[in-house]
């Protein structure tokens, strides 16, 4: 089991900078400082549960 828990929370480090680099990507595209993204089509984009990405955005914000 806690093997598991480990390999949930290794995957998890590995969300952060793919979306960081995703919300780069299409900053740089949309040629603007803002743009509308749901969690849901981003963690569909990036192939991983909405709640990853919710946790992936709120550390993101937080080292902001």
């Amino acid at each position: 089991m806690s093997q598991l828990a480990e390999s949930q929370r290794a995957w998890l480090y590995l969300i952060g900078p793919r979306l960081a680099r995703w919300l780069l990507m299409t900053q740089d595209r949309a040629h603007a400082d803002a743009f509308m993204s749901l969690h849901e089509s981003l963690a569909y984009m990036l192939g991983v549960r909405r709640v990853g990405i919710t946790t992936a955005a709120g550390a993101l914000q937080r080292a902001a």
